[in-house]
């Protein structure tokens, strides 16, 4: 797991705000606890818009 700060100048809405980056067992997890599968668009998973959860959104599910 990583937390990012937030860059309020960022172009991704999901980027503004601190937000964490979730990997299990080398797998990109998304908001629900779905790993995020690689697509043509994106090809590295943690790359994707999902993969950035607000902190406080990430903060909410694990309590």
């Amino acid at each position: 797991m990583r937390v990012d700060k937030g860059n309020p100048d960022h172009s991704l809405p999901r980027q503004k705000v601190d937000h964490v980056v979730e990997q299990k067992v080398g797998k990109t997890i998304d908001a629900e606890g779905k790993e995020i599968k690689p697509t043509p668009e994106a090809l590295k998973p943690v790359k994707t818009p999902e993969a950035h959860i607000p902190l406080d959104e990430w903060l909410k599910r694990r309590s």
